[in-house]
């Protein structure tokens, strides 16, 4: 959880530090700090969702590979094969839905 706060306040960091001219421009021709601030946390999210899922999906890849190579070579007697949980799954959501919030969002004024 420590990892995932410190990948997620890193990221939004950096995106919201290349952003800030962005975000005085929108400012300047009177958008509403409100929506800057919206459009922020939409990105974030957003980058935060399709990095769970990236990531479900490749571990769920390499647990496959791991299973049907290295696995088998092994120990072909125990017939070990790859499952993902909802569980899982669920975890992973929840840990990602866990590090959103502590995001800083700054926006620029």
């Amino acid at each position: 959880m420590g990892l995932a706060l410190l990948i997620a306040f890193n990221t939004t960091t950096i995106g919201v530090d290349e952003r800030a001219r962005e975000h005085a421009t929108m400012l300047a021709f009177g958008l509403p700090p409100r929506t800057v601030l919206g459009l922020t946390v939409t990105e974030s999210v957003l980058v935060g969702v399709l990095g769970t899922v990236t990531g479900v999906a490749a571990g769920y890849g390499l647990l496959a590979w791991l299973t049907a190579t290295t696995i088998a070579g092994v120990m072909p007697e125990i017939g070990v094969t790859a499952a993902l949980s909802a569980g899982t799954v669920a975890a992973a959501v929840l840990r990602q839905l866990d590090a959103a919030p502590v995001n800083p969002i700054e926006v620029s004024q």
